[in-house]
């Protein structure tokens, strides 16, 4: 099965992990992101990028 990375409700907005996303699946809804699965190649950048661990994989 393959990954399938989420943010949690515990995003802060900071953007960090929008600005190390290789393919740019990362955009803003309201005050958080959110990570749109189709563009995403689940390479796991933005999980090591969040430095409040709000993305996990499932």
């Amino acid at each position: 099965m393959a990954r399938m990375y989420k943010i949690s409700q515990d995003c802060t907005g900071c953007g960090k992990c929008r600005e190390e996303c290789p393919s740019d699946a990362i955009q803003p809804q309201g005050d958080v992101y959110v990570i749109d699965q189709e563009a995403c190649t689940k390479c796991g950048i933005c999980e090591d990028a969040c430095s409040i661990d709000a993305i996990f994989d499932e």
